[in-house]
């Protein structure tokens, strides 16, 4: 028999939420706005040549812009993505694991999403300036970059967020 009968802890549980039967698919207006993508691409890049990497970090993951994948990449979502590569790239491999540590879980969680879409975006060039990556070298470069942010990224996230990353369907 359980010791806490009297708790009612159960009860807070939204279950409405877990009913398939009332799943409403969210329809997207637009694809992303693109304007606030701008602003934030801006601050993070001030941020990043202010020498403020960790902060530069957070606010590229504030409010990132999320949408359905199409079939066509988004030009504001590729922009947004080779700006949050400049700033993981500008980081030590030694100062990865602090700057991880000072993330949230939510913030974790997209900063795994955008591990995985640069690793995408590296690993089939489909617009000019990945195709302007052709050397192996710098390549290989941002690949060991993104697989370090990827260990520590898993390290303080756990697999949770893994799962939570490629399992949503809005991506970065």
């Amino acid at each position: 028999m359980a010791k806490r009968t009297r708790s009612d802890g159960f009860r807070r549980t939204d279950i409405d939420k877990f009913d398939e039967d009332k799943y409403h698919d969210e329809v997207e207006a637009s694809q992303v706005d693109s304007a606030l993508a701008s602003q934030m691409q801006k601050e993070a890049i001030g941020l990043l040549n202010g020498g403020k990497k960790a902060e530069a970090l957070k606010a590229a993951l504030k409010s990132p812009p999320l949408s359905y994948r199409t079939a066509q990449p988004d030009p504001v979502k590729v922009e947004y993505l080779k700006v949050v590569l400049d700033i993981l790239g500008a980081f030590k491999s030694t100062e990865v694991a602090a700057a991880v540590k000072e993330l949230s879980q939510d913030e974790c969680d997209l900063l795994m999403k955008f591990v995985y879409r640069g690793m995408e975006y590296l690993a089939r060039p489909n617009t000019a300036a990945a195709k302007a990556m052709e050397e192996d070298e710098a390549r290989r470069a941002y690949s060991n970059i993104l697989l370090t942010w990827h260990k520590q990224a898993t390290e303080h996230g756990g697999l949770g967020c893994v799962v939570r990353a490629m399992a949503d369907r809005k991506t970065v």
